[in-house]
């Protein structure tokens, strides 16, 4: 599914990927997380190749992850929201004290994040499948931006949230942007690529085409590099 993938990005740069869905997006996120491995070339996180990592190391090195689906990869719907805040970083702190889960600190955080990033809940207590789909993201959210990732892996971020929500989470990840985030934005919305991102890739059949200013792009011609309608007029 991918073809000559090649990028880079920088701490403090928001780079997006626009695309039909279908295209690559899910088999690019799951090789740099170490969901799948590449048949050739590398992942660099910094000057150390991670690319035959497994998924725990690279989170455990720097790397948040927001997934595609999060009743599917992001959360145990059956769990309590304390539970799910250690879902990915059972091997850090403030969840683990030695080589045992602590659930008292663990707790604590959830109560923190659960303040910070206006997760609506009645309680940490309650399970994850309870909150609505916006809180569910806002408590993902909070729980990859607390253990200070170096890169954030942000795939369909505000997919099937409401307008309140969108615009909570937009504002995290400028706010971490701004202190150095290097993130990848894969999102299939327009509009939060142009507002959010520094630069934008287009995604088609597995391969990259040119940088976009989205300072100067319009959803047309994305929409039109997204669907191949340049490479067709150009033909």
């Amino acid at each position: 599914m991918l073809d000559g993938i090649s990028l880079t990005i920088h701490a403090g740069e928001v780079l997006g990927i626009a695309g039909v869905e279908g295209n690559g997006q899910a088999e690019l996120v799951e090789v740099i997380m170490g969901m799948r491995e590449p048949t050739s070339g590398e992942v660099y996180l910094g000057d150390t190749d991670i690319s035959d990592w497994h998924t725990r190391e690279i989170r455990e090195a720097g790397v948040g992850y927001i997934p595609e689906d999060r009743h599917r990869h992001g959360l145990l719907l059956e769990a309590p929201l304390w539970e799910n805040r250690i879902l990915g970083h059972q091997t850090e702190r403030p969840n683990v004290k030695g080589q045992l889960i602590d659930a008292a600190a663990a707790k604590a955080d959830t109560e923190r994040i659960v303040k910070e990033y206006d997760v609506r809940t009645p309680s940490i207590f309650v399970t994850a499948g309870s909150l609505s789909g916006g809180n569910q993201q806002k408590l993902i959210i909070g729980r990859e931006m607390s253990h200070t990732p170096k890169v954030l892996i942000a795939a369909h971020p505000t997919r099937g949230v409401d307008v309140g929500a969108q615009s909570s989470i937009w504002d995290h990840i400028r706010a971490a942007r701004r202190e150095g985030l290097a993130v990848l934005l894969i999102s299939a919305d327009l509009e939060e690529l142009i507002g959010l991102s520094d630069t934008i890739r287009v995604i088609l059949r597995g391969k990259l085409s040119g940088e976009f200013d989205p300072d100067k792009v319009t959803a047309e011609d994305l929409g039109a590099a997204m669907t191949g309608a340049g490479e067709k007029e150009a033909s």
